[in-house]
């Protein structure tokens, strides 16, 4: 996973407590945003990035077992079978 640094403040030569402020702030931003886990919804092509991380693979997770109640598109899992609600 790729983080763009630009977001970073530059250091100062000296010390300085506003500087550090800052950067624990971004490095938080950063972390807060590595770690939120939300739901991610996409087309048919799931090359190149989703919300500028970029893809390797695809593991879904806690998949419902049945279709009651989802909305059209959703997947879910009959017997192993991923299925889409149409």
């Amino acid at each position: 996973m790729t983080i763009s640094s630009s977001a970073l403040p530059l250091p100062t030569k000296e010390y300085d407590q506003e500087y550090m402020n800052r950067l624990i702030r971004q490095l938080n931003l950063i972390i807060n945003k590595l770690n939120t886990i939300r739901p991610i919804t996409v087309g048919s092509d799931l090359s190149g990035q989703i919300a500028g991380y970029p893809i390797s693979g695809l593991t879904i997770q806690n998949i419902p077992t049945s279709s009651t109640g989802l909305p059209s598109g959703s997947v879910w899992s009959d017997s192993g079978v991923l299925k889409i609600v149409s």
